[in-house]
């Protein structure tokens, strides 16, 4: 990691230069302070409350928003924010484009027109200059941001039927861990629109791209353990892929050498899976298969329907069927607790202040002394959407429970008027959501919420204590309302049983 330098002020590094401890001191350079010690420094001043602590906070602060990096100065931003300095953030912020006029800021917000942009050679040409204003070689550890604009360019050219285009621009990517990713959605385009063919072949180059990662296991870096991940994700669509086009054998192989490494058991990749069992002949396989997926808790009716069948014709009658469904629950609750246990922390939770769908303002203070489950979610984010019926499930569960608080935080918005169509879905699903905006602040483009929580992905879930700490982080839905909602259910009784 890369450490960036920080020119402290004389009363700043008094402050700085000693993290104490019960049993020692450790004294830091200026030179090799990098800015997650900044960040960790402050967290700890801020959970500390004493006046002394709010001054040296302060202190730092001071510092770091005219130090000549700017990430540092952002940082310094970001905080000012969540101490509900508006006024001082947007201060800075105003600055940031002038200051730094070839930095990640400007970078950003030209990337952000891009996405903006009505049509797709429109969104081509501000690419040309936004390459040309931008090199990548002068972003090098930040290659990604661009692998986000040719992805979202490559997928319009996609819905546009424009295959051959498509294809070619994803050429354009150039983060190698990520590649994968960035051809994904493309993927899914291709695949939607039944071009199955260029799906396929897209597919076989993302797994290239990602299998690198999965051969190099002494590799541990964050970069390629993301990778290997996305390798075993790619697979199920893969196989549908391979199956839409009754290349049965070949989609059969994909899960066969495979399954066990999927770091996403869903319950639509195991029935399928199943399905191309049965089709084969292999009929213990595929209720071991399904039996598994039901074991997690992750089923859903096509699931147990199936599974059902064969249990009934291999393993015993509807007694021993519900027996067995009651057992397994047990088994699966008590796990749960343990993981659950070992899971929690205590981190102090930021504060927001955000409009809801009818312009009312609403705080995460408004809820103290309550337990409060944040859903971070976008109308676009299919997993976002695919937990909402396990969402409104433990919603209805507490809706007599006056000390537990659901929020949906709707953030990173793609749509034109993104309030009216995050209505518009919840509305038409008969949600019953207390849903918040979290909208791009028209002078940083940034969404504040998402970000100082350290969102990196959605759905994002956090659960907080009646004291403001969050207790547990949730990222991703692989699947399952029943095993979500007694998971849910289990955070709110442990956080409960500490009171």
């Amino acid at each position: 990691m890369k450490i960036y330098t920080v020119r402290f002020s004389t009363a700043v590094l008094g402050v700085l230069l000693f993290v104490s401890c019960e049993h020692e001191q450790k004294e830091f350079s200026s030179e090799n302070f990098s800015e997650e010690q900044v960040k960790t420094r402050i967290d700890s001043l801020l959970n500390q409350k004493t006046k002394a602590d709010t001054t040296q906070v302060a202190m730092l602060l001071n510092s770091l928003k005219d130090d000549k990096k700017e990430h540092y100065v952002n940082l310094a931003r970001t905080y000012y924010y969540r101490l509900g300095d508006q006024k001082m953030a947007d201060s800075i912020n105003d600055q940031l484009t002038t200051k730094f006029p070839q930095g990640i800021q400007a970078r950003q917000l030209a990337a952000t027109k891009i996405y903006e942009a009505e049509t797709t050679l429109e969104k081509e040409e501000l690419y040309t200059t936004w390459i040309k204003n931008f090199p990548p070689e002068d972003f090098p550890n930040d290659l990604i941001i661009g692998d986000y604009v040719v992805s979202n360019i490559a997928s319009a050219y996609a819905k546009e039927k424009k295959y051959r285009k498509a294809i070619e621009f994803t050429e354009n990517l150039k983060e190698p861990f990520w590649e994968s990713s960035g051809l994904y959605p493309v993927i899914n385009i291709f695949y939607s629109t039944e071009n199955y063919e260029g799906a396929e072949a897209l597919m076989k180059r993302a797994i290239a791209s990602s299998k690198v990662y999965v051969n190099t296991t002494d590799d541990n870096t964050e970069k390629a353990r993301f990778a290997r991940q996305v390798y075993y994700d790619l697979l199920p669509l893969y196989a549908k892929i391979l199956s839409k086009q009754e290349k049965e054998v070949e989609a059969l192989a994909v899960f066969e050498e495979n399954y066990d490494s999927m770091q996403s058991v869903s319950a639509e990749n195991s029935f399928l899976y199943a399905k191309l069992l049965l089709d084969k002949g292999q009929e213990d396989k595929a209720l071991e298969i399904l039996e598994s997926v039901v074991k997690l808790g992750q089923s859903n009716e096509e699931v147990d329907d199936l599974f059902k069948t064969l249990f009934l014709k291999n393993k015993g009658d509807s007694v021993a069927y519900i027996k067995f469904i009651k057992e397994l629950k047990e088994i699966r609750l008590a796990d749960l607790k343990e993981k659950l246990e070992a899971d929690m922390v205590r981190e102090k939770a930021p504060e927001f202040s955000l409009l809801d769908f009818d312009g009312t303002r609403v705080k995460l203070s408004d809820y103290k002394d309550k337990i409060v489950i944040l859903d971070f979610w976008a109308t676009w984010c299919a997993p976002c959407k695919k937990s909402f019926p396990a969402m409104q499930m433990a919603i209805n569960k507490f809706k007599d429970d006056n000390d537990v608080v659901f929020l949906f935080i709707h953030t990173w918005e793609r749509d034109d008027n993104p309030t009216q169509a995050a209505k518009d879905y919840i509305t038409s699903n008969n949600y019953d959501f207390k849903v918040l905006m979290d909208l791009k602040d028209p002078k940083t483009k940034l969404n504040e919420a998402v970000s100082v929580y350290g969102v990196q992905g959605i759905p994002a879930k956090f659960v907080i204590d009646a004291n403001g700490f969050i207790r547990f982080k949730l990222s991703g839905f692989t699947g399952g309302n029943e095993m979500a909602v007694d998971e849910m259910s289990m955070m709110v009784d442990l956080i409960k049983s500490e009171s």
